[in-house]
């Protein structure tokens, strides 16, 4: 499976209609835990502060931070003043007259954006070096050829997370997370990284695809749309960019 080319500077079209861009995050190496409270609404700090753990507190701050700073680029207005809705699964968006979507995922000390203007967009990445029982859960919830595919892999326990980011990024583009029932798709791989999404629940729109990738030795991501997925434009949402954006709004 191949791994994304990551450019380290922002993109300078950021409105380019014609590709799916996509942010990686490292968190330690960006403060955004620290320095950017003053942007976060106070629903946003509360989810935040109900986390019990000191390392998901900093990642839900830094991951709400960075979609703000972000937006700001995509729709020109100030990450303070944006306004996020949410449908009736608490997906966030926002309103359609802005003709932007979007997807948030997060893991240990990473966090995935994804940004389309060509329609509905779900990111997920996972570490698969986890604790859990990997082999009971592709028993239950994966179907027949997609336990077959996980059994006949070099490494099972890579395929089953290949296949875990797939779905989990398919049930957040259609905006139902796990609403939408595990039994009633699956992913048929055309080849090592990209499926197609097989559901007995009619879509609108139909024909969502799904595309992996590894994002380090440990760490696998996926995208799921109804669009195009080669035409990705990869970066690195790093300090400098960071900086970048804040002096663009006169942010400390």
């Amino acid at each position: 499976m191949s791994k994304l080319l990551w450019n380290e500077t922002l993109p300078d079209d950021p409105n380019h209609f014609s590709t799916i861009d996509l942010y990686l995050i490292n968190m330690p190496d960006t403060g955004l835990h620290q320095r950017f409270h003053n942007i976060l609404q106070e629903t946003e700090l509360q989810v935040a502060n109900a986390y019990m753990q000191e390392h998901r507190h900093h990642l839900s701050v830094a991951s709400r931070t960075a979609l703000r700073l972000l937006l700001s680029l995509y729709i020109n207005e100030h990450p303070a003043e944006i306004i996020l809705q949410k449908n009736e699964f608490q997906k966030p968006l926002l309103s359609d007259a802005y003709e932007l979507n979007f997807n948030v995922s997060h893991t240990n000390e990473q966090i995935l954006i994804g940004f389309s203007r060509l329609g509905p967009i779900g990111v997920d990445m996972e570490f698969t070096q986890s604790n859990i029982d990997w082999p009971m859960i592709a028993k239950r919830y994966f179907s027949p050829a997609e336990n077959e595919k996980i059994n006949n892999a070099t490494v099972p326990q890579h395929a089953f997370y290949q296949l875990w980011t797939a779905k989990e990024a398919f049930m957040k583009g259609v905006g139902s997370g796990f609403q939408f029932p595990l039994h009633h798709f699956f992913i048929n791989y055309q080849d090592q990284e990209h499926g197609k999404v097989i559901s007995t629940i009619p879509l609108y729109p139909p024909d969502w695809m799904t595309r992996n990738f590894d994002l380090s030795d440990d760490c696998v991501g996926a995208i799921a749309s109804p669009t195009d997925l080669n035409q990705l434009r990869c970066f690195h949402f790093n300090t400098n960019s960071i900086n970048k954006i804040a002096a663009l709004w006169h942010l400390p």
